[in-house]
């Protein structure tokens, strides 16, 4: 592939209204094209230049005609954002990770119970400034329209703030400092010191518990948790929150922080919720894989069980590995499945000694509980791979009353690479399922523009209900994927998990479509 040219560093803008004229030149530069990846190269290369050889990581030392640290000149840049409206997003994260990168050197730093290495900026006016950033975020969060309209109302949004304590290594000892100059302003000043933002360390923890409530906005409340040391997140209660939320792995980064009781209640309830792979997981990085030996067992098992209910026999039979329990779990799978003679094979590929009644005796017992029947014809199971089958799917689509959406891609093998485009998707009604194989349709023109015509008035229809398990991360994919307006437009969509979640007031069913499934069906 061809190489870019090297990003121009930016120059940072010294003196008076510095950070607007930095975020003036950001916002001209990704308006004339430049990319994000290409802004923080730039903002970087600049901000490095004018460190060279006037101080050192830490933005401490180097200072322009105002007296401003490279540090605080990019936090004036992102104040000069939030000014303009803009309180997150690409151009705010690029200021905070130039930051990061340029002006932080990493130290050990103590969490809970744990020491970990963090960024560190040592400039006293960055943080400051920071701690002021965060602690207006929060309390103009806690407070809407209560009076705290100060830069116009507007603060940034809570990714943004989590990214900036972090990035500044901000402390309990920032927040606390800024408190007593707001309660000393305050007191020279003459007002009362009903101020929300005198206590900044409440309102920050009050915020950070508002957060916790969501799932979209739990990361950004364990980071500031975790940068604060705030102790109502470190209870058994915070961990089991954000497992409701399908958030197992900040729930171990968390629990990581902890004392060890708290970890040993992870595991405990990730096992008791049948979540074995994040409980194997935790379990290793724990160090408690002895306490719990059942972790690894079940996750196994649990593995093993989607890949036969896939048909990927030789993976599951790969998973089981030289362990005579998984393989004999295999043989009983195999069995349950009605295929006596497959199972006799796979018996005897792993030398078994014992009879295959064993195997058809697991038939009996587990072929009800493993396997749904599939409900229609497997005739009526379609594959669409050219026009013709393409307008004679939608033909068909049209009459449904309502749609079972999936879809399948390619992993990919590099987390960096090109992503790879939805392979395969699976459109359903209650009589025939159409499995349209995108990678023979995309090769043809005419077939995709059968397939966005055929599609649209259909994807668009609210009165259909489109249903799939998280299921809009379906059509994100496929959004991105192809550029068809059938996939712009779509009404009526129906998240099947987080209806029942909602119809019966339980959690998220955990393990998936399969999960749910099996608590339902």
């Amino acid at each position: 592939p061809r190489q870019r040219p090297p990003a121009a560093p930016l120059e940072l803008p010294r003196g008076e209204g510095a950070g607007e004229a930095l975020a003036a030149e950001l916002k001209q530069r990704h308006a004339a094209g430049a990319t994000f990846a290409a802004l923080a190269e730039a903002l970087c290369s600049g901000a490095e230049a004018s460190l060279g050889g006037e101080g050192t990581p830490g933005g401490s030392i180097v200072e322009g005609r105002a007296g401003q640290s490279v540090a605080d000149g990019l936090l004036a840049a992102v104040e000069a954002f939030i000014a303009q409206g803009i309180v997150g997003g690409p151009l705010v994260h690029v200021t905070l990770e130039s930051l990061e990168r340029v002006c932080a050197v990493e130290r050990p730093r103590r969490a809970f119970s744990a020491t970990r290495q963090a960024p560190y900026v040592g400039c006293a006016a960055s943080r400051r400034r920071a701690a002021r950033m965060v602690a207006s975020a929060a309390a103009m969060s806690n407070h809407v329209g209560g009076g705290l309209a100060g830069g116009g109302g507007k603060a940034l949004e809570p990714r943004a703030v989590a990214r900036l304590a972090h990035a500044v290594g901000l402390t309990r000892e920032d927040l606390v400092h800024h408190g007593q100059e707001v309660e000393a302003v305050g007191r020279g000043r003459g007002t009362p010191l009903a101020d929300p933002l005198a206590d900044p360390l409440a309102e920050v923890a009050a915020f950070s518990e508002r957060l916790l409530a969501s799932r979209k906005t739990a990361a950004p409340a364990v980071t500031l948790a975790l940068t604060f040391e705030l102790e109502a997140f470190a209870e058994h209660k915070t961990l089991e929150r954000l497992l409701e939320h399908d958030a197992d792995e900040l729930a171990e980064s968390l629990a990581g922080h902890l004392e060890a009781d708290r970890r040993h209640h992870l595991v405990r309830t990730l096992l008791e919720r049948e979540l074995y792979k994040p409980a194997h997981r935790c379990c290793g990085s724990f160090g408690l894989s002895s306490s719990y030996p059942q972790a690894k067992s079940l996750y196994y098992r649990q593995t093993i069980t989607k890949l036969a209910a896939k048909g990927r026999w030789e993976i599951a039979i790969d998973r089981a590995g030289d362990d005579a329990e998984l393989q004999r779990f295999c043989v009983e799978l195999r069995a349950a499945t009605g295929d006596a003679d497959e199972a006799a094979r796979l018996q005897a590929r792993f030398g078994f000694e014992v009879t295959f009644t064993d195997a058809e005796r697991a038939a009996g017992s587990n072929a009800a509980g493993l396997f749904l029947p599939l409900g229609i014809a497997r005739d009526e199971v379609r594959l669409v791979s050219d026009e013709q089958g393409v307008r004679a799917a939608c033909e068909w689509l049209r009459s449904a009353e309502a749609i079972g959406l999936d879809s399948e891609w390619r992993p990919n093998a590099m987390a960096r690479g090109q992503p790879n485009p939805v392979a395969l998707l699976q459109l359903a009604c209650v009589r025939r399922a159409f499995l349209f194989d995108m990678v023979a349709l995309r090769a043809d023109e005419a077939s995709l523009r059968a397939l966005d015509a055929g599609l649209a008035p259909l994807m668009g229809n609210a009165s259909v209900p489109k249903l799939g398990y998280s299921v809009r991360g379906d059509f994100e994919k496929l959004r991105k994927s192809y550029a068809l307006r059938a996939f712009e437009d779509v009404r009526g969509v129906k998240d099947v998990g987080a209806m029942h979640a909602a119809l019966s007031g339980a959690r998220r069913a955990p393990g998936g479509l399969a999960g749910l499934c099996k608590a339902v069906l």
